[in-house]
């Protein structure tokens, strides 16, 4: 197994997402996009949650894991 590594220069309000394959082979790199835009401490659950649901409406052949984070201040 060799992971992917690689080192980003965050600011305050920038968010991450880390995902496994069975949300990033379900949904679009754009529609990710759409979903993380605007998200902030407050609705991370809610954008975590959205993004599982369209990963299992779109099929959802495998299981899929998702961690959201924004950079504070």
């Amino acid at each position: 197994v060799s992971p992917d590594i690689v080192f980003q220069d965050l600011e305050p309000g920038d968010a991450i997402l880390m995902c496994s394959d069975g949300l990033s082979g379900m949904i679009t790199d754009e529609d990710i996009a759409t979903l993380m835009q605007g998200v902030s401490k407050d609705t991370l659950p809610a954008v975590a949650t959205k993004l599982i649901e369209q990963a299992k409406e779109n099929g959802g052949k495998d299981n899929v894991t998702v961690i959201v984070g924004v950079m504070e201040a």
